[in-house]
């Protein structure tokens, strides 16, 4: 039966060769389309999912328009998270954040790392990553104060030791 029906089928698309290619180019971008949709969708929803507060946490962007382009950043002035904190009561904490580079000293050894992120004091309250070593609720607690990613320690730590 399921063999007749097939045999049907082939011997349409036979028949109506532009048809059914229009036909099934149509099919073929439309589940494409899909597809990629529905990829895009489970990457957006599934970011830091590792976090434990991963539904509390937001991002604050910033919207600004220049020669009549409007342009969206992450970055925000240093005033925002704590005026945020004060008008809404559901703001439990704030962190804000910088990547920029910077010279770290250890010994008699200086390092120019291209990729260090400033962060206020609540970052691991927000931010629920395990150290190695270390308290979070003081890794960030005074000036100065840094905590490294394992590559990087061991980085410093080889150098260091010759």
């Amino acid at each position: 039966m399921f063999r007749n029906y097939l045999k049907t089928a082939f011997r349409n698309l036979g028949k109506n060769k532009l048809y059914s290619g229009i036909n099934i180019i149509g099919l073929t971008a439309g589940l494409a389309a899909c597809l990629l949709i529905g990829v895009f969708i489970n990457h957006e929803l599934s970011y830091d999912k590792f976090n434990s507060n991963a539904d509390r946490i937001v991002r604050v962007t910033m919207e600004y328009s220049n020669a009549g382009t409007i342009n969206q950043t992450a970055t925000t002035g240093t005033k925002v998270g704590p005026q945020f904190k004060r008008t809404f009561p559901a703001v439990e904490e704030y962190a804000r954040t910088f990547i920029s580079h910077g010279i770290i000293k250890y010994g008699d050894k200086i390092f120019d790392e291209q990729r260090i992120l400033f962060a206020d004091d609540p970052f691991f309250k927000i931010f629920s990553f395990k150290l190695i070593v270390g308290d979070a609720s003081t890794a960030l607690n005074a000036p100065n104060k840094i905590v490294m990613t394992r590559s990087m320690a061991k980085n410093i730590l080889v150098t260091k030791r010759h």
